[in-house]
């Protein structure tokens, strides 16, 4: 999928300038983690993340913002994983299983647990 680079620059713009909600800055720094996690640029798209949990872990703990942070998380580690940091991308990993197991989301659950199971094989040690 292409990204208008307009699009970018002007979400970039929105968040240098501030953006007072913390739900609002959470989805402009993930829309920007996505775009460079999709061109290649796994530390740019860490630090979008790094911004984009912070945010969530502001907002009241509800069951839509533990799911939101756990799915932040996976992103965060499928970019540790592009960049061979495994350590890095097995503890967010399992902090996402960890958040979706407390917001008790069989769906997420599962999902999160296959993602494990992929990157890091059966037994964690891939």
């Amino acid at each position: 999928r292409h990204v208008p680079q307009t699009a970018v620059k002007n979400l970039e713009k929105a968040v240098r300038l501030g953006l007072d909600a913390p739900g609002q800055r959470a989805i402009a720094h993930q829309f920007l983690s996505q775009y460079y996690l999709d061109t290649g640029q796994g530390q740019v798209a860490v630090q979008h993340l790094d911004e984009a949990i912070a945010a969530v872990s502001a907002l009241a703990e509800t069951n839509q913002n533990l799911l939101h942070r756990a799915q932040l998380y996976h992103l965060r580690s499928l970019a540790h994983q592009r960049q061979q940091q495994h350590g890095q991308a097995r503890q967010d990993a399992d902090q996402a299983l960890a958040l979706a197991q407390t917001a008790g989301d069989e769906k997420a659950i599962t999902f999160y647990q296959r993602e494990i199971e992929m990157l890091h094989g059966p037994n964690g040690r891939r």
